[in-house]
């Protein structure tokens, strides 16, 4: 049992060093507005620093993708009306993103957002399991669908 433990704490330990991305405080990010502010920037900026949206997990063997994982994890920490400022961000893929979650939450600034991208040719790379194919903002809008009944 130890043994496992400790297999799984370094397996762990070496995905976060192989992704180069700074470790994200816990719980404690929404008790300390610094830390909070802190933790966002940082995957606001890892996000914005990548070229491609990815799905949960991309490659051949569906390995999970950091980027996502950046992506779940200011999910979790941000409102809507963030997302959606995060919507006019000069990057494609973060306005992408801001889409999705607004999307994954069936948020009432869904219209909004939507009336500003649908015209947005902005492109970036959408990388899904081991397919990866140039799209604009506006494409991914008018395709992407979720299946909300499973969030409730």
């Amino acid at each position: 049992m130890i043994i496992i433990f400790l297999l799984q704490s370094c397996s762990n330990e070496n995905t976060s060093q192989r992704s180069g991305h700074k470790k994200i405080s816990s719980i404690r990010s929404l008790e300390d507005p610094a830390v909070y502010q802190r933790d966002t920037a940082t995957l606001i900026r890892a996000i914005e620093e990548s070229s491609c949206v990815e799905s949960e997990y991309i490659g051949f063997v569906g390995r999970e993708s950091a980027v996502y994982a950046s992506f779940r994890r200011l999910d979790y920490l941000i409102s809507d009306s963030i997302w959606l400022k995060l919507s006019y961000d000069r990057k494609p893929v973060m306005r992408a993103y801001a889409y999705w979650a607004l999307l994954k939450r069936n948020s009432p600034l869904l219209p909004k957002i939507r009336g500003h991208l649908k015209n947005d040719r902005g492109t970036f790379c959408f990388y899904s399991a081991d397919v990866m194919y140039k799209e604009s903002v506006s494409d991914f809008v008018r395709y992407l669908k979720i299946d909300t009944t499973r969030n409730k």
